[in-house]
């Protein structure tokens, strides 16, 4: 573990994740948003690319591992803290995956909110499932 900060850990040469020292009162809300959100998703259309896996595991643990790429964890931090209708931002520093690109995209249309992400090397917009780049990044 390099980095304890606030109960989320880090570890070297790992992308994305999230594992919290001990079960805390911001895991299960994640979790469980992460879980209400999975099943309208794929009732719109979505198909997990489990290629963006890397890992040896079969797939429906690809599947899993998927919907706890960071942008997705920020997106139900998001939603569990702010009011309704509230636009949210997220800044990070790498690309997005074209897996989380494509749920992205459906989880704006079921929550109806606007989703802000300033990627490396641009900024996309999710609005009621459509991307402002036109899926081009």
């Amino acid at each position: 573990m390099l980095l304890n900060l606030d109960g989320t850990k880090r570890f070297p040469n790992m992308v994305s994740g999230w594992q919290c020292s001990s079960r805390t009162s911001l895991e299960f809300p994640l979790d469980i948003l992460l879980e209400e959100l999975a099943a309208p998703v794929k009732r719109l259309g979505y198909v997990p690319l489990t290629d963006f896996v890397l890992l040896d595991i079969e797939d429906e643990a690809k599947e899993v591992a998927l919907s706890y790429h960071i942008e997705q964890l920020a997106i139900a931090f998001g939603l569990i803290n702010t009011s309704p209708g509230t636009t949210l931002h997220i800044t990070k520093n790498l690309r997005n995956c074209a897996d989380c690109h494509n749920a992205i995209k459906f989880i704006s249309k079921i929550v109806n909110q606007i989703i802000i992400i300033r990627a490396v090397h641009r900024f996309h917009r999710f609005e009621n499932g459509v991307c402002s780049c036109g899926d081009y990044w």
